[in-house]
């Protein structure tokens, strides 16, 4: 079955795509056009690479409705392990002879077939998220890669000032969202929502910040203070999860796309790190305060993240031993940590951002 896959699949489109120059992967469809909202959502966190011998190849297989359950049918058979492939969705993982896994996943009845070298994928076209799920296999593999290379995972939304990364580090709730909107709003660059990798800068001076394609998540309430967000609640392109608790609190969810045709700017995919604020929802000044090293060092882990569904994706590389273990000191001794309360005026928000960043 993979030798007519790989026949069929021969003589496909390819690119190659790059993540911040240091990992690359091979896309194919059977047309361009089918690669073209993977690329839209990815860029310009990936950009496409043509001299780079890329890792791993992926494969997008569009299959009509009644051909892939046919497929399905005749592929998902025997025993089998659940998975968890993302925070909505568990997958069947079976086993074709090893090293070459089939996973069925249960929200959508998307395919999955996985070696170590290539993961072609199979779309159903019914599901509400088809269009995403090329995307999501690409990025959760990138993801777990850059993690093993030692990237450190910040819950953190990341604005750009002046060239300079902002981070904006704070609990579920705190006001990441909110506080990017509101910087970008008045002027500031966008960077990322509410995931920031952090790796040490090439001359190893510094550390540099890099965006993810992740979606948006706004509650409906923050039109009020940022009316200019309003089209994005006119007009919503990302399908929501209509179960997931905190949509039905008032949270919907949009694509990088979204944001950035809405916005009218463009997305800053990297910038070298000048501070950290720790968003204090209880903090009531509209100020952004020096804190010590201590207290900002213990905000930070806190919002360290790793990896969650790491089961599912087929490593090409050795697990990852430690988080952050060459970056977190290099980081806690070079960048300096504020705290802020939230604001409810964009330049007033950007006059203090810009004076931080003169002062560092």
């Amino acid at each position: 079955m993979l030798a007519n896959i790989e026949n069929l699949t021969s003589n496909y489109f390819e690119n190659n795509v790059s993540f911040g120059d240091l990992l690359t992967y091979k896309v194919k469809s059977a047309k361009p056009d089918d690669m073209h909202f993977t690329l839209d959502y990815l860029t310009p966190y990936f950009k496409l690479e043509s001299d780079v011998l890329p890792r791993k190849s992926f494969v997008l297989i569009s299959l009509g409705s009644d051909e892939h359950s046919q497929f399905r049918t005749r592929m998902c058979q025997g025993s089998y392990r659940n998975v968890r492939v993302h925070y909505d969705n568990v997958a069947k993982e079976f086993y074709d002879g090893y090293p070459t896994r089939i996973l069925l996943l249960e929200n959508g009845n998307h395919i999955l077939i996985d070696t170590r070298n290539t993961t072609y994928v199979f779309p159903n076209p019914l599901a509400n998220d088809a269009k995403y799920v090329f995307m999501r296999v690409l990025r959760a593999t990138a993801q777990k890669d850059i993690e093993t290379m030692g990237f450190v995972q910040a819950h953190a939304a990341s604005v750009a000032i002046n060239g300079k990364a902002i981070l904006l580090v704070g609990a579920g709730g705190a006001g990441k969202t909110t506080m990017m909107l509101t910087a970008v709003l008045g002027g500031a660059g966008f960077i990322s929502n509410d995931k920031t990798f952090l790796f040490p800068a090439g001359n190893s001076k510094g550390i540099v910040a890099y965006g993810w394609p992740y979606s948006i998540n706004i509650d409906l309430g923050t039109t009020a203070l940022l009316p200019q967000i309003q089209p994005l609640f006119n007009h919503m392109d990302h399908y929501q999860h209509y179960e997931w608790d905190s949509y039905k609190r008032g949270k919907r969810t949009f694509t990088p796309i979204e944001l950035r045709r809405v916005l009218g700017k463009d997305i800053t995919s990297k910038a070298p790190l000048a501070a950290i604020i720790y968003i204090d929802p209880t903090y009531r000044k509209e100020e952004v305060l020096r804190i010590e090293a201590d207290a900002g060092i213990a905000w930070f882990r806190d919002n360290v993240r790793t990896y969650e569904f790491t089961d599912w994706v087929s490593g090409t590389v050795d697990e990852f031993d430690g988080v952050g273990d060459t970056v977190i000191p290099k980081l806690l001794a070079k960048a300096p940590f504020f705290k802020a309360g939230r604001f409810q005026s964009s330049q007033k928000l950007i006059a203090m951002l810009e004076d931080l960043e003169r002062r560092l």
